[in-house]
């Protein structure tokens, strides 16, 4: 199989994952059970909120009324209720941690939108090089190292680093001044269809 063959499955591969996943995410965002789930988050995150408020309110009351009658009850319900807010401050502190960790993973619609990026960047490889448009392949390496959001695609999509990516697409560039060495180096850690099409021009 050629490598702009290979290059073309890759990209049909992509874009059925897309597929798959959006399928999924409208079956998701239709079902009552998320609908539930999204009010019960939403309770859920302000509860705390309210009993923090509620436990600030009673502490500034309890401290006034200490500071006016000085009564030893209400000293040892300050400390049980400073006791408490501490607690809860840390809770929080510990469920904010956790939830900003879950908000840096990926989402399905970025990933659905990665597998289509990936897909159309296959896509323009395999046009470029059949064609033997070589400015169109120099463009796509230099975005691949500037252009943050299709690095992020590519990486998202598990297709590898995108450096490599670029660097192998250079190499293809350069195959003529390249030695055999640096060839075999760049098929090396080279993706699939793109170690294809550097064996192809080392062929040649």
């Amino acid at each position: 199989m050629k490598a702009v063959e290979l290059l073309e499955l890759e990209a049909r591969k992509f874009e059925e994952r897309a597929n798959i996943l959006e399928n999924h995410l409208v079956r998701l965002q239709s079902s009552l059970v998320k609908k539930y789930e999204d009010r019960l988050k939403l309770r859920h995150g302000y509860s705390p909120y309210i009993i923090l408020v509620v436990l600030v309110t009673q502490i500034i009351i309890i401290v006034f009324l200490q500071e006016r009658f000085g009564f030893l009850i209400l000293r040892r319900m300050l400390y049980g209720l400073a006791g408490i807010l501490l607690l809860i401050v840390l809770v929080m502190i510990i469920l904010g941690h956790l939830n900003s960790e879950e908000d840096e993973e990926v989402s399905i619609m970025e990933r659905i939108n990665s597998y289509r990026k990936v897909a159309k960047l296959y896509k323009r490889i395999g046009e470029a090089i059949t064609s033997n448009n070589l400015k169109e392949v120099q463009r796509i390496a230099d975005e691949l190292l500037e252009n943050v959001e299709l690095a992020r695609a590519v990486e998202i999509a598990g297709v590898g680093d995108p450096k490599i990516i670029a660097y192998v697409l250079y190499a293809y560039l350069n195959k003529d001044i390249l030695s055999k060495e640096e060839i075999e180096e760049a098929i090396t850690v080279a993706p699939r269809p793109l170690g294809y099409l550097l064996r192809e021009g080392e062929e040649e």
